[in-house]
């Protein structure tokens, strides 16, 4: 029984276990990569659109303050800054 092999120490089962831990990392390491690639996409896609948003907002924003510097009486500002405020809480319910 000197050269007896069992089914394990065969040499066609043996495989090395350095290049098997190598390629299950290098397959979760694309993996990884391809997801924070996708959802680093997903982020500046919705970072630009807040961005938009944002510049829009600011241009009501200094449209409405000309308004409402263009208003004489302090009781008009007031009604002006009034009817802004529920124009603007009806519009963030949505």
């Amino acid at each position: 029984m000197d050269n007896v092999y069992t089914e394990i120490d065969t040499p066609e089962n043996d495989v090395d276990g350095g290049l098997i831990a190598l390629i299950i990392a290098a397959v979760a390491g694309a993996g990884a990569s391809i997801y924070f690639g996708v959802k680093s996409i997903f982020l500046k896609k919705k970072l630009k659109e807040v961005q938009e948003k944002n510049v829009a907002f600011q241009e009501v924003i200094r449209k409405h303050q000309a308004e409402i510097d263009a208003l004489i009486s302090e009781k008009e500002r007031q009604e002006y800054l009034i009817q802004l405020y529920e124009n603007y809480i009806s519009e963030m319910e949505k």
